[in-house]
């Protein structure tokens, strides 16, 4: 075996395969624990703020968001994971770049503001805007050593780190938000969450950075292309927000960004999380595409697994949901949650495709792959709403996806040697079970019990129909390697422990 461990798939005594659940457990545990914080934040804040005032928040974001990509998605961080060894003068470069970077974007939107604000005709964006500019330059006070935590998989410590954060953001938010009872708790809670994420990475991950330049060629020549390609990923969310407030105005971009928040939940935490704890473990078997390929494909199957059944799941019951946890006065946001929910799904299920190619850096083909599927949604959104109103935005975001979804498969599975039958092997079964869910839900239903008892029922029951169908596949399929053999064994080891 080679000293670097690559020799038998071992990093550090532990296989690829450890390394990619230790790491993943920990992310998913992150990621909906955050997100379980932001759930309660945003039911507690829907209760206390009216939509226009969400409405508002969500179309200056939009003003300015494609600048602020510029900054948080640079591409500098995931730089310094691939780089076999990086020394204290790459980690400098990070940070003064990323400083630049900061300065420019923050002037940029003050630039921009007025702009925007004529643009979606609401002159209060302007100074919205300016006061949040100040986002990127806290962010960039950062410790830029916290890019450690994840490319040493030191993922508790990480989990911490970002709890941490996500606690404070909240409690500064609701506290503003039930003094103030209006649009400028969102404002000074993300300014409050960006303090607090820099003065606390500085107690996790101690370092005191100094001005320098001298590997910016070599650190950004990776990550511009990474760059174009997360400006792609982000420039739907950024569209139909702008489409959106164009066309609607802000009661119904209020709906609109509330269901997105609630429908884009499953599907991200998941992947995304998964997808953070796998670039560390991807970037050590860049050298045999092949076994890369194999473990995406392992890794693809889980994720479909357990993100395509909640985000269904949710567009099924999103009526009742919305009735009872966020209220009547949100009931416009259901048929959205309905349309974006399995939207969602299929685009974070894609967006696995575009880890595989940074990490084997392959990040300019990530970035031409990326954009014509920006330019299809859009595309998609505008004509829906134009035509069919705010559900026509949703409804189109989920039409283009179907389109496209082919296309980042066949692309990363050429380079990984990844077949139509090895992403069928994967995705059939999560398919399956998740449309025997959807049947047992439609035939379940029942519209006269009281509505906890009804969602309750149709919740259990979907969930119920999702696990037995998804075992007896599994069983049809001869058992193979996946999602269901590895949450057997873990049941098996607490059953074992437990004795």
């Amino acid at each position: 075996m080679s000293s670097d461990g690559k020799g038998d798939g071992r990093f550090g005594g532990k296989t690829a395969e450890q390394q990619m659940l230790r790491g993943s457990v920990w992310m998913i545990g992150m990621r909906w624990v955050i997100r379980g914080i932001g759930l309660v934040s945003t039911l507690i804040l829907a209760r206390l703020l009216a939509p226009e005032d969400f409405g508002l928040v969500a179309m200056t974001l939009a003003g300015m968001q494609i600048l602020t990509i510029v900054f948080s998605e640079s591409g500098l961080r995931l730089a310094l994971i691939r780089h076999r060894d990086p020394q204290r003068v790459h980690y400098d470069t990070a940070w003064t770049l990323n400083l630049i970077i900061a300065a420019g974007v923050a002037l940029a939107i003050v630039a921009a503001a007025p702009l925007a604000a004529d643009y979606f005709d609401e002159p209060m964006i302007t100074g919205l805007m300016r006061l949040l500019a100040l986002m990127p330059m806290i962010q960039a006070l950062e410790s830029i050593r916290t890019v450690d935590l994840q490319k040493h998989l030191r993922f508790s410590a990480d989990f911490r780190f970002n709890i941490a954060v996500k606690l404070a953001s909240f409690c500064v938010t609701v506290g503003l938000a039930v003094w103030l009872q209006d649009y400028r708790a969102l404002v000074w809670g993300m300014l409050s969450g960006s303090a607090a994420r820099a003065l606390i990475s500085h107690l996790v991950a101690p370092h005191r950075p100094r001005l320098s330049l001298g590997h910016a060629r070599e650190l950004f020549g990776f990550s511009m292309w990474v760059l174009v390609s997360q400006l792609g990923e982000h420039a739907t969310d950024l569209a139909d927000r702008l489409i959106a407030g164009r066309l609607f105005g802000a009661e119904t971009v209020g709906f609109y960004h509330v269901a997105s928040e609630v429908a884009v939940a499953p599907a991200r935490e998941l992947t995304v999380s998964i997808a953070r704890a796998l670039q560390p473990v991807y970037a050590r078997l860049t050298d045999d595409p092949a076994e890369l390929g194999r473990k995406y494909a392992g890794v693809l199957g889980i994720i479909a697994a357990v993100s395509l059944a909640p985000s269904f799941g949710l567009a099924l019951v999103a009526d009742d949901a919305v009735a009872l946890v966020l209220g009547d006065r949100w009931l416009a946001s259901a048929p959205l949650i309905a349309w974006l929910a399995p939207a969602f799904a299929l685009h974070f299920l894609t967006r696995t495709n575009y880890t595989v190619l940074h990490v084997l850096g392959y990040a300019r083909r990530a970035a031409v792959l990326r954009w014509p599927l920006v330019a299809g949604i859009v595309l998609a959104m505008y004509l829906g709403g134009t035509h069919y109103g705010i559900e026509g935005v949703a409804a189109g975001r989920l039409a283009a996806l179907l389109l496209f979804l082919p296309w980042p498969f066949l692309i990363t599975g050429r380079l990984v040697s990844l077949g139509f039958g090895d992403y069928l092997g994967a995705l059939w079964r999560p398919l399956a079970a998740s449309g025997a869910m959807a049947l047992a839900v439609w035939l379940g239903h029942q519209e006269q019990f009281p509505l906890v008892l009804r969602l309750v029922l149709d919740v259990a029951l979907g969930a119920l129909a999702y696990v037995a169908a998804s075992l007896v596949l599994w069983r049809i399929a001869g058992r193979p390697e996946g999602a269901e053999s590895f949450l057997l064994a873990q049941l098996r080891t607490r059953r074992a422990a437990s004795t």
